[in-house]
């Protein structure tokens, strides 16, 4: 059985350019035997891969542009398959300028890797009514390549919204 993690958490570089570049990396220095953040954040069992959301980008093609100030945002992520793989999970809904980033972390369970599908969709949030959506993309976990990919969104009918990307980072252990 593998295990597929998600993070939404953005990469170290990003929260020290967003900070000025005030970086924490004294704090692995200071404290000697804790692991780093991103040590905790993948934990101790062997997945099959991980993967990141670090960002998006958007255009108003996807979110409204009539509105006066960006929309909250969330993102559906789960895994299609088999019915003992198959899970969706919800990220809170943040509103951080257009380029969003949502600082969770996702782990889903396999039992049969070759057949299983990472499905992330992104939604407009909405208190009063269901969540509008905005996008989604699906890629078969089988053919995930290691790295850092900027992963197109698409809309309902599977046409690719040519500015839209999610940054996304796929590791395999």
């Amino acid at each position: 059985m593998g295990r597929v993690l998600l993070s939404t958490k953005p990469p170290k570089e990003y929260l020290e350019a967003k900070d000025g570049g005030a970086a924490k990396d004294g704090d692995a220095e200071q404290n000697p035997g804790k692991g780093t953040d991103d040590d905790a954040a993948w934990g101790t069992e062997v997945p099959d891969f991980k993967t990141e959301i670090q960002s998006a980008k958007s255009e108003p093609e996807v979110f409204d542009p009539k509105k006066p100030q960006p929309v909250k945002k969330t993102l559906k992520v789960g895994i299609a398959g088999v019915p003992a793989d198959s899970v969706m999970k919800k990220t809170k809904a943040v509103e951080d300028n257009w380029v969003p980033v949502w600082g969770e972390e996702f782990s889903f369970g396999l039992t049969v890797p070759e057949l299983a599908l990472l499905r992330v969709e992104a939604h407009e949030y909405d208190m009063s009514e269901k969540d509008d959506f905005a996008g989604q993309t699906v890629l078969p976990v089988s053919e995930l390549q290691p790295g850092i990919r900027a992963v197109a969104l698409f809309d309902r009918k599977g046409n690719k919204f040519p500015n839209v990307k999610l940054l996304m980072r796929f590791e395999f252990v």
